[in-house]
């Protein structure tokens, strides 16, 4: 896949997101997301697809793209932009101000010529706001003329050249009132409030707190290799050469030069043992060096690691906007043409009564009434959600999944890994101990499965008979099925490794076979993990359904059950993928959570699902939320977190709509002056940003537990465990 990297010009709201994500079907081989933080758009195409014709309808859509190397080149364009933006508020403001004295001075009975000069200079005064400070508001409106959508603009834009207008023609022939003062003021006002919004845009709706998941610095090697040099891991280049110690994470992809390093693997195969590289083989950003020291040559920047571009895509799969998001978003481009057409039809009813006065009233009723506030609500309620979530070690791919939780009626739990720690010992054989071939076939079946299971079967090979007498038996058409088992032929023989279905006691049963024939039975345990009882026990307190749905035997799944004070009733066991699938199917409004990997059919197909461990790169595919560290209460803590965020956010819409109905009476009633409302308009979007972070008093406590129990720095971990004991 190739990166294609731009800024984008014209991205203010979830609706523009919207229309962009709209073009997606028709590129189905183009992967695309928008990060309105950083006002960027990434395009992954495969080598062989052109971007151009997604790029072209992008850009009909009314939006401009710049080509960019890396994400530094858009925070400078980002920086350029908000400086340019920044002068054109100070122009407004230093003329504005000037423009205000010679106003006073007429307002106080300034006559004749004197009058006259006054009102000139004001007008001189005025025209670099008129043709350089309000070109933003100008520039959006044939944006929206482009995109077939009425925005807020284009009244603010029609009530600039018009009042601009009416005060020249006064001016030139002596009739009447300027407005030049007014119209300074308000145009210095609009630009302020909007640049405080984008600002806000910019530091709560992108993917940052993302950024915790990994070390933001790394050491640069010198060319002797006598000296480290600590910089930030986005100035690290190709080919560069780099230092990582022991309990660090790796900053950036790269290729092996010491001669070996340990390394915990978790974040990229979902495996939390160790695993040991080799001179010149590849290492990843976001594992953790185990061993004392390593020195890594850099294949890839900061912006193309693996993780990142993983970043990436859950970056493209929040940015969509959810059901509540284009709802309101929705509502807000709708109440903008309600106010304009009532507006517009006061104003040519009122022309007849005073004409001055029906402009004023118009032109306090659009700026005061402006939906920004509505259409911020939502997503700046759900952004700062998911960074609490993050802190909880929750990533979650989609912020509709605070929506569909507080939905959910029926909660499915798969068993081993998931309510149980997923750490299996072997208890006991039935038929005895093992003969050494037996043990050395059970080797080669497990050797390179990741799955607890095997895990167990590897440590009892290693305790018996040492890590260093590995046999080397010959296999052919070695074979895993996720949810069965796993089989290979050696020499002449055909030897599986399977669920045994006869077992009759608690313990998991695994059978090795010979020819269909069976050899031997191993019983393992394991362990439920500490908090799933306290899980449980509030999501019942809750009147939610709770299930659990096993690959493990009856006995093993029923004993769990009775541990948790759950009815047999709402126990299966010996489900494979496909059957856990459907069931799943044939229950709507559930939650699944499980394993990444044996329950990505049955994760898939319900209505919210969490992985509970597995490889990040995985499991993100299949399910809505990833647990990057062990444990199920945040899982509960996810639910609070849910309804709790619906409730700040209906608080959010239901001001909004208020103060937006108020002040267009108010305004319509002649109460409230343009430069009044211009002063009014940004406090309820300040609301609004005052009422996300304050949030509710769970919110408040959630963020601080956070603040505690997450880890920091390079200590920072996503170790998962593996699930599911039916191999």
């Amino acid at each position: 896949m190739l990166s294609h990297s731009f800024y984008i010009d014209g991205v203010t709201c979830s609706g523009c997101l919207r229309k962009i994500y709209s073009l997606k079907p028709n590129y189905p081989k183009i992967e695309l997301s928008v990060d309105m933080s950083r006002n960027t758009l990434l395009l992954l195409a495969p080598k062989t697809e052109s971007t151009n014709s997604i790029q072209k309808d992008i850009e009909s859509l009314g939006f401009k793209l710049h080509p960019i190397e890396d994400k530094n080149d858009a925070l400078k364009i980002n920086i350029k932009e908000n400086r340019s933006f920044l002068i054109k508020i100070a122009v407004a403001a230093l003329f504005a101000g000037n423009i205000m004295l010679f106003s006073v001075s007429i307002y106080s009975g300034a006559e004749g010529d004197l009058g006259k000069y006054f009102e000139w200079l004001t007008f001189i005064l005025f025209l670099p706001i008129l043709f350089y400070s309000a070109t933003p508001f100008y520039i959006n409106t044939l944006d929206s003329f482009k995109r077939k959508r009425l925005s807020i603009d284009v009244p603010i834009t029609v009530s600039i050249i018009l009042g601009a207008g009416l005060s020249v023609y006064n001016l030139f022939y002596s009739f009447g009132k300027t407005y030049f003062d007014s119209l300074a003021i308000l145009v210095f006002l609009l630009l302020s409030s909007r640049y405080f919004l984008k600002k806000m845009q910019q530091k709560y709706l992108g993917i940052s707190y993302l950024k915790s998941f990994l070390p933001s610095l790394a050491r640069k090697m010198s060319s002797s290799g006598d000296e480290c040099e600590m910089l930030s891991a986005e100035s690290i280049k190709v080919n560069d050469i780099m230092l990582v110690k022991k309990g660090e994470l790796i900053p950036l992809d790269g290729q092996l030069v010491s001669k070996k390093a340990s390394l915990n693997n978790s974040v990229i195969t979902g495996e939390a043992r160790p695993v040991e590289i080799t001179q010149n083989q590849n290492c990843y950003s976001g594992t953790m060096l185990l061993s004392e020291r390593a020195v890594i040559k850099v294949t890839s920047t900061s912006s193309n690691s693996r993780i990142s571009l993983l970043f990436e895509k859950l970056d493209a799969e929040i940015k969509k906007p959810s059901q509540l998001t284009s709802f309101t978003d929705r509502a807000s481009s709708l109440f903008v043409i309600i106010l304009f057409i009532i507006g517009f039809i006061f104003c040519c009813f009122y022309l007849f009564v005073d004409p001055e006065e029906a402009i004023h009233r118009f032109l306090a009723l659009i700026i005061l009434a402006c939906p920004c506030a509505i259409a911020l609500a939502t997503p700046l309620s759900q952004s700062l959600s998911l960074i609490k979530a993050s802190k909880k070690g929750l990533l979650i791919k989609n912020a509709e999944v605070f929506e569909r939780f507080v939905k959910i009626k029926n909660i499915v739990f798969d068993k081993t890994g998931t309510l149980t720690v997923g750490e299996f010992k072997l208890i006991k054989w039935e038929r005895g101990s093992p003969s050494l071939h037996d043990l050395q076939v059970i080797y080669e079946l497990e050797r390179n499965s990741s799955h607890p299971l095997a895990n167990a079967f590897k440590n009892y090979y290693w305790d018996h008979l040492g890590k260093s007498k590995a046999p080397c038996l010959e296999t052919k058409s070695h074979k895993e099925v996720s949810g069965v088992g796993v089989s290979c032929q050696i020499e002449m023989d055909n030897f599986e490794l399977k669920s045994y279905k006869l077992n009759k006691t608690d313990y998991t049963a695994v059978g090795l076979y010979k020819n269909n024939s069976l050899l031997n039975v191993a019983y393992l345990g394991d362990e439920l993990r500490e908090d799933s009882f306290k899980t449980i026990k509030m999501f019942l307190k809750n009147k939610f359904s709770i299930f659990i749905l096993s690959g493990d035997n009856e006995g093993a799944v029923k004993s769990v059950g009775l541990k948790l004070g759950l009815s047999n009733k709402n126990l299966f066991f010996n489900k494979n993928p496909e059957q856990k699938h459907t069931w799943v199917q044939s229950h709507p409004l559930t939650l699944m959570v499980g394993d990444g990997v044996n329950d990505s059919l049955a994760l898939a197909s319900s209505h919210l699902s969490i992985a509970a461990s597995g490889s990040m790169e995985s499991t993100l595919k299949a399910s809505d939320v990833y647990l990057s560290q062990p444990g199920l209460y945040q899982i509960y803590e996810l639910y609070e977190l849910s309804k709790e965020t619906l409730k700040v956010i209906r608080r959010n819409l239901g001001f909004s709509l208020v103060y937006n109905l108020l002040g267009a009476t108010f305004a319509l009633m002649g109460y409230i002056s343009p430069l009044l409302a211009a002063i009014l308009m940004p406090l309820s979007s300040l609301f609004v940003l005052s009422s996300s972070l304050w949030g509710t008093s769970f919110l408040r406590g959630f963020n601080r537990a956070s603040k505690t129990s997450t880890p920091k720095g390079p200590e920072f971990n996503l170790t998962p465990k593996y699930l599911e004991a039916s191999h």
